[in-house]
């Protein structure tokens, strides 16, 4: 299939899917060259991008979705290794949640204070 036809069966744009070849997510094994230089698309392309979709949806940086795709190609993406990856974005999740409830509690408290007393936050800000 050509790239055209990829981009629509993952609902991806060109763009995305040339983004994901410059980043070695999309190599060779996934596509082989015509006589005219197009690039024709294995099925398992499809599903090579819906796992880096996956990841993404996930919380993974395509530098994360790298390392994992590298290590489940080598056959060395265990239990173990999954449940480890998998523990680590669970935390870092955690963190983010924390940090945007801090945030979200200062600007809370600021719209409050301007809600109150319009005057005083003029003051305060002059």
């Amino acid at each position: 299939m050509l790239i055209s036809e990829l981009a629509q069966r993952t609902n991806l744009p060109i763009h995305t899917i040339r983004f994901y070849e410059r980043e070695g997510l999309i190599d060779e094994r996934f596509f082989h060259r015509g006589d005219n230089r197009y690039r024709y698309y294995h099925e398992e392309a499809v599903e090579r991008i819906e796992m880096i979709k996956q990841g993404q949806s996930a919380g993974y940086t395509i530098t994360e979705v790298r390392e994992l795709l590298l290590t489940w190609d080598a056959g060395e993406l265990t239990t173990d290794a999954t449940i480890s990856y998998l523990e680590d974005k669970v935390g870092e999740i955690s963190r983010k949640i924390l940090e945007l409830e801090q945030i979200k509690g200062y600007l809370t408290q600021k719209l409050d204070s301007l809600r109150i007393s319009p005057e005083t936050a003029e003051i305060e800000r002059g």
